[in-house]
This record gives structure tokens, C-alpha cells and sequence, in this order.
């Protein structure tokens, strides 16, 4: 179905004369939202003259920009030329108001909008959105994609490659051609996105809501694959990217009395039109026994899931509410199809145990919540939810692999078909402990059991305990002190043996872990000419995992920020913040990769570990001022970002292994300076002046400038070529974007 098609449907949906327009959606409808007040503003409205209202804001712009373009316009569309940045319109008649707005017109970044209201019957909007997502415009590649999903080189490239046997033959046959050969290329993609939305009031008791929306993303995105270790090469190619979506809510709602009833259908049909890749081997033209010509592999499939829900809530005395939901979902795979073992032609055939994937999965999930203030000064809050997750894939053994599409191999491995169920509850008192003040104290209890992992099941015991304290003079003050404990039970680690994996190893998402987590945020207004207010935030989290010898060990994540805001005049605002945000972690691996019997022999002197150092700061600072002599409205913004990373490698004591290499520190840095200026010819037209300067600079050692080459061919031709990547890097970049607007509002 044609985006054109659909758009046009979501519009019938909606509202048949809404006008299609676009900008931040809008707030929820109040009087929707409260059927009778919104009764109300109908009745007033009726006898409303009508009246109308507009923004148009337009001009032209343009950028100066060294270095990686393609970051700078990520997401958005800051093309030189003629821009349209934002119109808005509002009409209302007769008790109906008409909206309609638009950003970045035409634009890659467009987003359109409108809506029609009528208080307290029916609201009805309409919206298309349109993101970018612009990877690189300096990739290349050596491959030609002959069809959807299938990639091919030149077969002289192939057959001199074969031929040739040396290293230095092989790299000096592979350069000559990317010289010749590599073509560049813009690496992204484009999302499409239209949504219908209605809302209509039969009764101010009984409601009915109707989401649709659909969306289309098209391009491309990196994907890698291999050949095998040791001399094989490793490509890289952009994987096509051309899948839709289309997502279906309706929710109708009835209060009677104390019981409220609430109906909802949920659905989501997601297809993808190439499910299959394909890619030459650029050092085999034929299959041989050892190495095969070409690879495969596959994508995301389409798949459907649906989800029905009822719900019903019962409002009694003493400021009690009682609710309880119960769901049921249903998930499958369309057309999933299981590739074979291998493509290699010279490769015995190895039966399939079923053509297609047959994937399908069952969900159940229940909530129940209550809710009490017996007393002025005591509060209960108490909730309970479940979920299953049943796979109901049928079962696949594995009784022959063919790694790399060399040669067959003989086992026994059950494909694990992921599910379980999690228990949760929560309970806590809250107290009044001063006329300002509350203390909440709870508990919460987190059980869940797996299928295919290493543990059956696990549970989460939670104790917490917060502060809160309002006054409505200067301060406001919350914060939270938790502490959980997690341990699994139904350890099997036969699977990890089998796999060739440490029995010592554990996941950190189910590993056994202790953790102590304590947040606080505040905020002080003190009574002043300037009209001054602080803010603060802290946080401190502590993960340990003392049964995890191998894997995550420890991790500690600590954050701050201060900020403040002041309105020293009506037409005067600033504020300025800073915030540090730091994780770090311990992971211990090992280099023992020889396992004999069920249980390996454990030789801690191969042990190495990462400790890695994670920080961000940020500044951001702003200043408005409105109305200068009736004319000038001004406004500056400065942004810094600076992201590091430091990955330290240790070595057990004693230890049999050589001492390693450090790694460099990555980091990165990004500057942002806006000014805004508007002089006002009148009090509906006005002149604007924007500038925009951003700086963003890198040092990676694997993704920066120096880390890899547009067509990763060594320098050395002693050494064997060991890929082909499309040099998607992350480089620098200096940029400066110059607007100047006309803006007319009636």
C-alpha cells in the first residue's frame, strides 16, 4: 500500500475535513478530558464570535560547515536556500475550533498537524512527520546491489584473489581496485510517520478513542559479515532498510456511579520487504571446500502482535480506589522462512527440519492496584502485576552446523526459545510527619522465572524509604534511599560448557546483585528582587555481584547537577545549570579456552579484567529578553558536552599472561552557541536574525579520524587484507548556519 493510500485512509479516519498542518503536538483537550466542564465551554462558545488567529514565519538560510556534514544534519535538514520554518493557524466558530500548523515545510524534517475540537464532543487531529537519519555521506564501498538485499563485487576481483596466494599479492590486487572502484555513497535512512486520532463523547460518562498511525522507514544501515578467522575477509555493506508498520488503538471508557469501565484493542502489523542479505566473497569467485564464493544472512521478519484489555475501578470511602486490568496478547512471525545451513554449492545438503520459523507467542499480564488515605495524616499505596511470556515456537534441535559455510559439523544443540513469567509487588505506607512533610516507606518483591537461561528463576527483595517536603515559601526536597537484593536459584550451567563457554561466567541482567541506590533532588526560591531559584540533584548507585566470577563484577554510577533560573524583570529570564554524570565498572574474562569433561579446570591465572571510566559534563546557560523599547526581542543559549571513556586492563595475581596494551582515552566534545534577534516593524510583523555555531571534535581509537580508513586495506602489503568496511567513522566537524526570518502573526 502506498504511503499516499494510507495517509489518505488515517485522514477518513480522523476527521474528514481536518486540515492537514504541522507543529508540537497539542496539550490534551481539557474539555475532553472533563466531560462536563467541557458541556460547559461548548455553551459558552456557541455565542462566541468567531475568530481567527496566525503565525507565519519564513526566509532564508544558509551554512558553512568543515568537516563531517552528514553528523550535523543527523537528524534534521539544514539545507542551504529558501526555508518555511513554521506556520500556525487557529480558527474558532460556532463552539469549533479549526487548527491547523506546519514546521520545516518541505523540508526532510517536515512535520505537519491539525485538529478540529468541539468541547466536550469530539476532538479529531491528523499529523504526517518526516525524521532523517543521515549516517555518512563519505562511505564507500566496493559492492553492487544487483537486487533488494543482494551484494555483488566485479568477478575479476574474485578470480585475481583466488589466484593469487601471497599477502602482499593479495593487498596490492585489492587497493588497486578500491582506487578504481569504490564508489561513495550517502549511508541513512528516512522515517515517514502519519497518525489519525479521534476522540468522541457520546455521554460525559462514555467515551470513545480511535489511534491510528503507520509508518515507513527506507534507506540503509551498516551491517558486517564474515568469511571465517585467520586470513578471511570481513565486509561490511549497507543492509536495506525498507519496512512499514501499522499501529491500531481504540479504548472506549464508561463511569457509572463509583465504577469506572475501560475496554482497550491494541495492535501492531510490522513488515519487512527484505528479510534476506546476500554478499560475495571478494577473495573466492567458486566454491571450494574450505570457502565459500558469497554469504548470507537475514534481517529483522514481519511480524504481528495484538493485545486485548479490560479494566474496571471502583472509587470508595476514606479516599479508596480499588483497580484491576487484565491483558492478553498473541505475537506470531508472517512468512518467517528458516535459510539453509549454508550457500556454499560444494557443501552436502543438510535437510531442514521445517521450511519456516512458525514463531508465536502468548502473553498474559494482570494488574491490581489499591489505593487509601484512611486518615489525613496516613496514606496506602498497594500494587501487584503479573506477566507471562509463553513461547509456543515449536522446538528446533541442531543436529549439524556449518560455520563460516566451511565444513559440516556434528551436534547436539536445543535452539533455546526464551520466555518466562514475573511476579511483582508493592507495597508502601505514606505518613504525614509534619504539616509540610511526608515520609513513604515500602517494600517491593520481584519475582521471575526463564526458560533457557542459566538460572530457572530469581528474586528481588526491595526495601525503600523517602522523604518529601514542600513549603510553599522557599524549599522543596525530595529523596529516596533503596536497597535490593536479587539472587537466582536453578543454577545450570551445562549449556554454557557445552557452548564452549566459563561455567563461571554470569549475565548481569539476571546475575545474583546487591544494590544500594540513593537519589535526592531540591529546590530553593528565596524571596528576592531578582526572583532567584536553585535546584539540585544527586544520585549514588552501588550494583555488586558477589557470585559473578567472570562478567560483570561491580558497577558504580554517581550523578550531581546544580542549576539556577532567575526573572530579575518581567521581560528578563536566565538560568545556567551544570551536571557531572560518572559509571564505573569492574569485568573480569579469562583466556583459558580449553575444556575438558563436564566441569573445566579453573586456571585463575589466565584472568584479565576491564575496569572502565565513564563521565559526562554538561553546561548549559541561557538569557531571554522580550519587548526591548517595544521592539527588539533577543535571546542567547550556549550548550557544552564533553563525553569520555577510559577502558583499563588488569591482570590477575599471579598471572601467566603477557601484560596488555592500554587503550587511549576516548572522548568527545561538543559545543553549541545560538543567538536569536526579532525587531518588530510593527506588532505583526517582524525581521529576525539567527546564527547557529557548533563544534564537535573526537578522538576515538577505533571510530575516530585515525581509526579506520574509507577501505580498510593495509599500508603494509606484507600483511593479509582482513576487511572491507564502508568507513563509517566519527569525525569533526565545524559548522555555522545564518537565518534570516520574516515573521507575520494575525
Amino acid at each position: 500500500m502506498s504511503l499516499r493510500r494510507v495517509l489518505s485512509a488515517l485522514a477518513l479516519i480522523a476527521l474528514p475535513s481536518a486540515a492537514v498542518a504541522q507543529t508540537t503536538p497539542p496539550p490534551p483537550d481539557t474539555a475532553a478530558a472533563d466531560p462536563q466542564a467541557g458541556a460547559q465551554q461548548a455553551a459558552t462558545s456557541e455565542s462566541t464570535p468567531a475568530m481567527s488567529m496566525g503565525w507565519v514565519d519564513f526566509g532564508m538560510r544558509g551554512t558553512s560547515i568543515t568537516g563531517d556534514s552528514a553528523r550535523y544534519n543527523r537528524y534534521r535538514d539544514l539545507g542551504d536556500g529558501l526555508f518555511a520554518q513554521a506556520l500556525r493557524f487557529t480558527r474558532e466558530d460556532k463552539g469549533v475550533e479549526v487548527s491547523a500548523s506546519a514546521l520545516n515545510l518541505a523540508r526532510n524534517d517536515a512535520y505537519y498537524e491539525g485538529s478540529v475540537v468541539k468541547p466536550g464532543t469530539l476532538y479529531g487531529s491528523i499529523s504526517f512527520d518526516q525524521i532523517p537519519m543521515l549516517m555518512s555521506n563519505t562511505t564507500q564501498t566496493l559492492y553492487r546491489e544487483v537486487s533488494p538485499g543482494v551484494f555483488r563485487v566485479d568477478n575479476s576481483l574474485q578470480q585475481a584473489m583466488q589466484a593469487n596466494t601471497t599477502n602482499a599479492g593479495k593487498a596490492s590486487i585489492l587497493n588497486a581496485f578500491a582506487a578504481n572502484n569504490a564508489q561513495t555513497f550517502d549511508l541513512g535512512s528516512q522515517r515517514h510517520t502519519g497518525e489519525a486520532n479521534t476522540k468522541y463523547l457520546f455521554d460525559p460518562n462514555t467515551e470513545l478513542d480511535v489511534k491510528v498511525s503507520y509508518m515507513s522507514r527506507t534507506g540503509a544501515i551498516p551491517l558486517g559479515g564474515s568469511f571465517g578467522i585467520g586470513s578471511a575477509i570481513s565486509v561490511e555493506n549497507p543492509a536495506p532498510v525498507d519496512q512499514h508498520s501499522t499501529d491500531i488503538d481504540v479504548l472506549a471508557e464508561h463511569q457509572q456511579g463509583h465504577l469506572l469501565y475501560r475496554l482497550g484493542y491494541n495492535a501492531s502489523f510490522f513488515r519487512n520487504d527484505t528479510t534476506t542479505i546476500v554478499w560475495d566473497n571478494p577473495s573466492i569467485l567458486t566454491d571450494t571446500a574450505a570457502a565459500s564464493s558469497q554469504g548470507r544472512g537475514t534481517l529483522p521478519p514481519s511480524n504481528d502482535w495484538q493485545n486485548v484489555t479490560g479494566l474496571v475501578a471502583y472509587t470508595m470511602s476514606h479516599h479508596s480506589r480499588v483497580m484491576g486490568s487484565v491483558s492478553f496478547g498473541s505475537l506470531s512471525d508472517v512468512d518467517a522462512t528458516i535459510i539453509p545451513y549454508t550457500i556454499n554449492s560444494i557443501t552436502p545438503v543438510t535437510p531442514l527440519a521445517r521450511p519456516s520459523v512458525d514463531g508465536h507467542a502468548r502473553t498474559t499480564a494482570l494488574n491490581l492496584s489499591y489505593t487509601s488515605s484512611p486518615t489525613k495524616n496516613i496514606g496506602v499505596d498497594v500494587r501487584y502485576r503479573f506477566f507471562d511470556y509463553n513461547n509456543e515456537t515449536p522446538d528446533w534441535t541442531i543436529t549439524t552446523r556449518i560455520p563460516y559455510d566451511e565444513a559440516p559439523e556434528s551436534v547436539n544443540v536445543d535452539a533455546p526459545r526464551y520466555g518466562g513469567a514475573r511476579n511483582y509487588f508493592d507495597g508502601a505506607v505514606n505518613i504525614r510527619a509534619l504539616a509540610d512533610s511526608n515520609v513513604r516507606v515500602g517494600y517491593m518483591l520481584n519475582q521471575a522465572s526463564y526458560s533457557d537461561r542459566i538460572f530457572t528463576s530469581s528474586a528481588e527483595n526491595s526495601f525503600y524509604i523517602g522523604f518529601d517536603r514542600l513549603t510553599s515559601d522557599y524549599l522543596a526536597l525530595h529523596a529516596k534511599y533503596e536497597f535490593d537484593q536479587r539472587r537466582g536459584s536453578g543454577l545450570d550451567t551445562t549449556e554454557l560448557s557445552g557452548d564452549g563457554e566459563q561455567p563461571l561466567l554470569r549475565t548481569y541482567d539476571i546475575a545474583d546483585r546487591t544494590r544500594n541506590l540513593f537519589t535526592m533532588t531540591a529546590s530553593v526560591t528565596p524571596k528576592t528582587a531578582m526572583n532567584l531559584s536553585f535546584n539540585a540533584t544527586a544520585g549514588v548507585g552501588n550494583d555488586d555481584y558477589p557470585n559473578s566470577v567472570l562478567g560483570l563484577n561491580h558497577a558504580k554510577h554517581y550523578v550531581w547537577s546544580v542549576g539556577a533560573d532567575s526573572t530579575p524583570r518581567d521581560n528578563v529570564t536566565m538560568s545556567v545549570s551544570y551536571s557531572f554524570d560518572n559509571l564505573d565498572s569492574l569485568s573480569w574474562s579469562t583466556n583459558q579456552n580449553t575444556f575438558t569433561g563436564p566441569t573445566p579446570p579453573r586456571d585463575p591465572t589466565k584472568d584479565w579484567s576491564t575496569d572502565s571510566l565513564d563521565r559526562v559534563y554538561s553546561l548549559l546557560a541561557s538569557i531571554e529578553t522580550r519587548k526591548i523599547a517595544d521592539k527588539v526581542d533577543l535571546r542567547f543559549s550556549y550548550d557544552f558536552n564533553r563525553g569520555n571513556s577510559n577502558y583499563l586492563y588488569g591482570l590477575a595475581t599471579p598471572t601467566t599472561l603477557t601484560a596488555p596494551s592500554q587503550l587511549p582515552i576516548v572522548q568527545s566534545d561538543l559545543n553549541r552557541l545560538t543567538f536569536n534577534s526579532t525587531y518588530w516593524l510593527t506588532d505583526k510583523i517582524g525581521l529576525g536574525f539567527e546564527y547557529w555555531f557548533e563544534k564537535y571534535t573526537v578522538n576515538d581509537f577505533a571510530m575516530g579520524p585515525t581509526g579506520i580508513p574509507q577501505i580498510n586495506m593495509p599500508a603494509n602489503l606484507t600483511l593479509a587484507p582482513s576487511s572491507i568496511l564502508l568507513g563509517y567513522q566519527y569525525l569533526p566537524y565545524t559548522a555555522h548556519t545564518f537565518w534570516g526570518h520574516l515573521i507575520y502573526h494575525w
